[in-house]
Parts: structure tokens; sequence; C-alpha cells
């Protein structure tokens, strides 16, 4: 029918970048860098079927710091543009392969 999925793999603050710590005043930041490997394996295994795999963790480091809200995980305008230009991307490529 014409319908193309689309999952979008999306990080948060701490895991885009260890200095989002900060504005939650904590001493000792945890390192969750590990954690990068489950939105890589989401993007793989969603391109796997036929689907469209995006993974927004690289645009938000681009657009860090200053993407996402102080004190809070969600994303401000800076990030939800970083956001929207990596879908973008990937679908004007996707599109441009057909």
């Amino acid at each position: 029918r014409g319908v193309e999925l689309v999952v979008l793999a999306l990080p948060i603050d701490v895991q885009v970048s260890q200095q989002e710590w900060e504005k939650y005043n904590v001493e000792n930041p945890i390192d969750i860098s590990h954690s990068l490997v489950l939105l890589e394996e989401l993007v793989q295994d969603t391109n796997q079927i036929g689907a469209i795999g995006v993974n927004a963790g690289i645009a938000l480091q681009n657009a860090s710091p200053g993407a996402f809200l102080f004190g809070d995980i969600h994303m401000n305008p800076k990030g939800h543009a970083a956001v929207a230009a990596s879908l973008q991307e990937a679908l004007s490529e996707k599109s441009a392969t057909k």
C-alpha cells in the first residue's frame, strides 16, 4: 500500500554526552556508553527486515552541547531540529535508491 516502516532509535541525553550528567548534579556519573549498542542493533535489525532504521545519536552528538533541556531528558528545539534532519536524510537516501 506504499507505506514504509521507519524506526527511530532515540538516545537519552546521558547516552549522547557524559556532560549531560552535570545538569542533574550527579557527583559520580555512570558511563552508559555500552548501552549504545542497543540502538545500533535496533537500526541493524530494522534495516535487515527492509524497513528504515535511523539512529539519532550521531545527530544529537553533533548538536551537543545544547540539544537537551536543562535538568530534563527531553530535547529542546535544537535537538528536535537535529533529529528531524537525520530523519530527512535517511528518507532522502531511501527514495534515491528506489
